[in-house]
């Protein structure tokens, strides 16, 4: 059958009432002799509740419920690249052009910042997070997705606590509503929320499947740490996720990110009515003329700039070396394969590492990973697969301009998730990153030939993926 039949089947039950119980029934009859899960048991702590949100998310996103749709992928990958195709081409990533380019798509400016440093393991960023919010002399803001109910969340929820209340500071809290709701992830919310500290779930408004995915602590308004780690054994425990924070200090740069926060802050305090008082606005400094470093957060919405995703586009189009991109969930969509095959073709290096089958914490992604890969490596890219624990990083490189973030290079990013992402061309913070991706895929796998990777679907789960492509 076609996608759109099957929409239109589960909108009808949808509006019923009866789409769980035919959700439940599908999936038994899929685990009968001859079904496509035949022999497999649904894996422990999956709920159909759970299934059902990609499900309704996906109704909801294409208009069956409200009037309500994403644009398709054809009509976005247009858009994308008008946008990009506009700005000046560059041959260096450190001269005048790419920041003009970057500041007038963006409007962000490139700044100066001090102490800029990679944290390649989560030990070093679990000290170093304690360190900051131990020396808070004014305010902490901390942005997460996950909040976890562990050692590693117990660590950190009782730092926030000592300094709201030894210290009577402001400490802001904003984790992704959602998520929090979730078994292991509320009970030290609560517990800070009852000390004093001030604890946000983010809601979408426009679309209420819409998450927020970005990570960030900012102590006093300039010492930042961000990239992809959540608070959580998992992240910053020893011997478990890889994973890649950044950290620096800066004037203009700790503007930029207060006001970030503020604004995300704000708008929940009105979406919610929720009773803390609001965060001002504060001035940014001008940058510098030769400024290294500028951060960009995406917010979900039908016609908004996916500014992460474009300036990484733009940075492939102009590289002339080598591009590393290593990502947790990396499922291409059109511009960005369309951008990389290109890049192939004219000789520069792409290396691409992401997650393999065995370690991926996401079983139901490791298709379309591995469909992603198994193409650029035909084409000609480096693919490094991860071995053991799962690989968490989110990073980017393109010759002498890099990312650490949020960002996954997967659908949901781009159409659900609040990100963050901050650019760099500092050349020895380039430098550090691109070491950091040598030290992680020497432990890797790396694709030899692209025949090695084995993708074997009944159609009936191809067209389930089909249908909730944008929910990957």
């Amino acid at each position: 059958t076609d996608t759109n039949q099957v929409l239109e089947d589960f909108a009808q039950y949808e509006r019923a009432g009866n789409l769980s119980a035919r959700v439940r029934d599908l999936l038994t009859a899929a685990q009968q002799p001859g079904g496509p899960l035949s022999g497999e048991a649904i894996p422990e702590g999956v709920t159909v509740e759970q299934l059902l949100m990609p499900i309704r998310a996906e109704l909801y996103s294409r208009g069956y419920i409200k009037n309500f749709a994403f644009k398709k992928w054809p009509e976005i990958t247009r858009i994308q690249n008008k946008h990009v195709n506009r700005l000046p081409k560059t041959k260096n990533f450190r001269d005048r052009g790419f920041k003009q380019a970057f500041e007038s798509y963006s409007g962000v400016p490139l700044a100066n910042a001090r102490n800029l440093a990679l944290i390649p393991t989560g030990p070093q960023s679990m000290r170093k997070r304690l360190n900051m919010i131990n020396s808070a002399n004014s305010s902490i803001d901390m942005l997460v997705w996950g909040f976890h109910d562990d050692e590693s969340g117990k660590r950190i929820a009782d730092a926030l606590i000592r300094a709201r209340k030894a210290k009577q500071i402001p400490v802001r809290l904003i984790v992704d509503g959602p998520t929090s709701q979730r078994s292991g992830y509320g009970g030290e919310l609560v517990r800070m929320s009852e000390a004093g500290v001030e604890v946000v779930q983010w809601q979408g408004k426009e679309n209420p499947y819409y998450g927020m995915h970005g990570k960030m602590l900012l102590v006093d308004g300039t010492r930042v740490l961000e990239g992809g780690r959540n608070i959580g054994d998992a992240y910053l425990a020893p011997d478990r996720w890889s994973d890649l924070d950044l950290t620096y200090v800066g004037g203009s740069m700790g503007a930029i990110n207060y006001n970030h926060f503020a604004e995300m802050f704000n708008a929940q305090i009105d979406l919610q009515n929720l009773k803390y008082r609001k965060l001002p606005i504060k001035t940014v400094p001008v940058g510098s003329k030769r400024g290294s470093i500028g951060t960009l957060v995406h917010y979900p919405n039908q016609d908004s700039r996916d500014g992460i995703y474009e300036m990484s586009l733009y940075a492939i189009k102009n590289a002339r070396d080598e591009i590393d991109i290593a990502n947790a969930y990396f499922i291409t969509t059109p511009s960005l394969t369309n951008a990389l095959l290109e890049a192939i073709d004219r000789g520069v290096r792409v290396r691409i590492f992401t997650n393999s089958n065995m370690s991926l914490d996401e079983p139901a992604l490791s298709v379309p990973i591995l469909r992603s890969v198994k193409e650029l490596a035909e084409a000609g890219a480096d693919v490094y697969l991860k071995q053991g624990e799962t690989l968490h990083t989110k990073s980017f490189r393109a010759d002498g301009l890099g990312w650490v973030g949020s960002y996954n290079w997967h659908p949901r990013s781009h159409h659900y998730e609040v990100e963050k992402a901050t650019f760099f061309n500092d050349p020895k913070l380039v430098k550090e990153l691109r070491s950091y991706f040598n030290v992680e895929t020497a432990k890797a796998a790396r694709v030899t030939d692209p025949s090695e990777i084995q993708i074997e679907l009944d159609p009936k789960l191809d067209l389930v993926l089909e249908l909730l492509f944008n929910q990957l």
